[in-house]
């Protein structure tokens, strides 16, 4: 299978993660992974998409763009919004495990536990959150 792309930008707002969301996992789905692979990409997507929308430049004003990869072997999501301002200057999802101390910014520890795959880039004005996973033989 040659690897193709499909690309969706959608409005910076929560109201259109669920539809990034379902569409994601219909792509795995034809990918054949599967179902608890397909819940754990969905649920991470999910959480970059939320990440985009909180951290990203005022809601509604800059879409959101997801670009979906997909090859034989796995599946890469990357989720772009743009952002003002400095990237961050310290590790991204510091937070190693969940605990009574740290309430909310667990996207990341989950994305990371998810996904096989989780990397993050900086632009001048765009962040992108890189998601894989790979399709398991058995």
């Amino acid at each position: 299978m040659r690897q193709e792309e499909v690309v969706l930008r959608v409005p910076s707002s929560p109201a259109y993660v669920s539809v990034v969301r379902h569409a994601v996992a219909c792509l795995a789905r034809k990918m054949a992974f599967s179902a608890h692979d397909v819940s754990d990409i969905q649920l991470a997507v999910g959480e970059a998409c939320n990440n985009a929308v909180k951290h990203g430049l005022e809601e509604g004003k800059h879409p959101v763009r997801i670009r979906c990869k997909i090859a034989s072997t796995d599946l890469c999501v990357e989720v772009t919004n743009r952002y003002d301002g400095d990237p961050p200057c310290q590790a991204i999802g510091c937070k190693p495990e969940p605990c009574e101390y740290n309430e909310g910014g667990m996207g990341v520890f989950l994305m990371n536990t998810l996904v096989d795959s989780v990397k993050f880039r900086w632009g001048k004005r765009t962040a992108t959150v890189s998601l894989t996973k790979n399709v398991r033989t058995s």
